[in-house]
């Protein structure tokens, strides 16, 4: 926000919602012009409609090997492949040299659109000399080439041709080239396909009307459809692959979904890899759809996946492509980082030029030398699923506080401060102890309630804010002493 005067735009490398999901709250602030494939812009637009702001910024579509200029920068869009049509990797000449900001990639040879990565272009760039290279750090530990989207074909059509009854199939709702092989398959198997979850519906809508999912129109079918479908005609395509709360899939693995139950004898595919910290909920889910009698397959038992993520062999066909002075890896974990620093050293790229960076750190490049010069102040902005609003960490701490220990609530009653040591508060407990335990540990929190103000004078006892956190402190200590726990403790003090 300090330097928003100096911000000419912000580039989008594709729709993905963690490329754009911010975007909503940042523009505000912000208020950059956004450039973009058609695609990731009309994603961004629909996010955009449901905050009223639609208005607020203005929305260039751009394409391929496009020549732009913002100041004193020059930016070319270069095709890449990734689980996204429209994906770009950015050429940025600078007044100190170029910059390839890669993207999400992988040079899949044989895409599902039929456009593979502008490799001879990003090679003329290495010819002519790159200063900085930033790279995809996300498979930086997987060995080989990335698998190509069409290498899941045959398995889901080995899964298509023994199912007997519904299909359904999870993936991420902006996976829009999956979405074309569940279509083919379906058509080709002569089912139809109904959609499930707000945001699958929607994108399916925004892809087909850009003409980026080509869906015959007896295939797609409204979920009022499957009223009048058999179960061996039926492919439900459902948001919800990592098990999230209120999910189409997780909804229908605890029997949840309004009108769908999964039954006896069909078949489930989970057509994502697992991400790092989801793996408990999307193992209960899996369970939940073993009891109700389905057949399930996901990434880790069977090919039903192919990553957009570049592996090793990608990684260093586009270090040896654009051959840079410098080296950055980005998108990734800190050993994700790790790992594809060292496999550019590898290549030949000296210890001293390649540089790995942690967030708020700025980084100095130029021709002669590459260096972080200092360290800006960042963090989460935390945004409630409820009301879509901006909350403050202090706020998370409460609901991580009453989530492990519980709350303490004491109500003090509203009489005159020189006799509020002598009346004790009403305690009320959740989530701490419960039965007799319970009933000693309130009763002895009224006596120490009492005990942390006694020493208060009547004009103390009149500032609640003083008296709520003498309280606090005190039961702090003596709930961690004699429980071994923190809960959340709120003092209340009824109006005089």
């Amino acid at each position: 926000k300090e330097n928003r005067k100096h911000l000419h735009c912000i580039l989008l490398t594709h729709g993905h919602e963690d490329h754009i999901g911010g975007l909503p709250f940042l523009i505000n602030e912000v208020p950059a012009p956004i450039y973009g494939s058609p695609l990731a812009l009309g994603l961004v637009r629909k996010r955009l409609l449901e905050r009223n702001l639609h208005h607020a910024v203005s929305l260039n579509p751009i394409k391929p090997r496009q020549k732009l200029q913002f100041g004193v920068f020059h930016v070319e869009p270069l095709n890449m492949t990734h689980s996204m049509p429209d994906s770009f990797s950015f050429a940025i000449r600078t007044t100190a040299g170029v910059v390839i900001w890669s993207g999400d990639f992988k040079f899949d040879q044989s895409p599902i659109d039929g456009r593979p990565s502008d490799m001879g272009r990003l090679a003329e760039y290495g010819d002519k000399g790159v200063l900085l290279l930033c790279s995809d750090s996300t498979n930086a530990a997987m060995v080989g080439l990335t698998p190509t989207e069409h290498s899941i074909l045959e398995p889901l059509r080995a899964i298509f041709r023994k199912a007997e009854g519904r299909i359904f199939v999870s993936c991420f709702a902006s996976s829009i080239h999956r979405m074309q092989v569940v279509m083919d398959l379906a058509r080709e198997f002569g089912r139809q396909v109904i959609a499930l979850g707000r945001s699958m519906v929607t994108n399916l809508e925004i892809a087909q009307d850009l003409g980026y999912l080509k869906v015959p129109p007896e295939v797609l079918q409204p979920l009022s459809a499957h009223d009048r479908l058999a179960p061996e005609e039926t492919v439900f395509l459902a948001t919800g692959s990592q098990g999230e709360p209120r999910s189409a899939m997780n909804c229908l693995a605890y029997d949840q979904y309004r009108r769908i139950m999964i039954r006896d004898g069909d078949t489930v595919i989970l057509s994502t890899r697992i991400i790092p910290g989801n793996e408990r909920s999307v193992t209960g889910m899996i369970n939940h759809f073993y009891r109700r009698g389905a057949f399930v397959y996901d990434s880790r038992t069977t090919l039903v996946h192919s990553s957009g993520h570049g592996f090793q062999a990608d990684l260093k066909i586009l270090l040896n492509l654009t051959r840079p002075r410098y080296f950055v890896p980005i998108h990734g974990e800190y050993r994700q980082l790790a790992k594809h620093a060292r496999l550019a050293a590898d290549q030949g790229l000296p210890a001293d030029h390649v540089q790995i960076l942690e967030s708020g750190q700025v980084l100095e490049v130029s021709e002669d030398h590459i260096r972080v010069t200092g360290k800006v102040p960042v963090g989460y902005r935390y945004i409630d699923a409820g009301n879509r609003e901006e909350i403050g960490i202090d706020v998370i701490r409460e609901r991580r506080c009453m989530a492990q220990a519980g709350i303490v609530l004491l109500v003090f009653p509203s009489v005159h401060p020189s006799k509020q040591a002598a009346h004790p508060p009403e305690v009320i407990l959740r989530g701490v102890l419960s039965g007799k335990t319970a009933a000693q540990l309130e009763a002895d929190l009224r006596g120490q309630a009492l005990l942390a103000i006694a020493d208060l004078s009547d004009s103390e006892r009149r500032d609640e804010e003083l008296c709520a956190e003498r309280v606090g402190r005190y039961l702090k200590r003596f709930l961690k002493k004699t429980t071994g726990k923190r809960p959340l403790i709120v003092p209340v003090f009824q109006k005089t």
